[in-house]
């Protein structure tokens, strides 16, 4: 695999993680905001 390819696809592979760790503090956001409201 050519190196510019390689960086391309790593490149996008950190987008990816960067926009799953953002939807995954989002999903936390109000599930913690349920528990501290005593909801379970």
């Amino acid at each position: 695999m050519p190196e510019i390819d390689k960086k391309r696809v790593l490149d996008k592979i950190r987008v990816i993680e960067n926009s799953l760790s953002k939807l995954k503090t989002l999903a936390q956001l109000p599930v913690n905001e349920f528990i501290s409201k005593g909801g379970i």
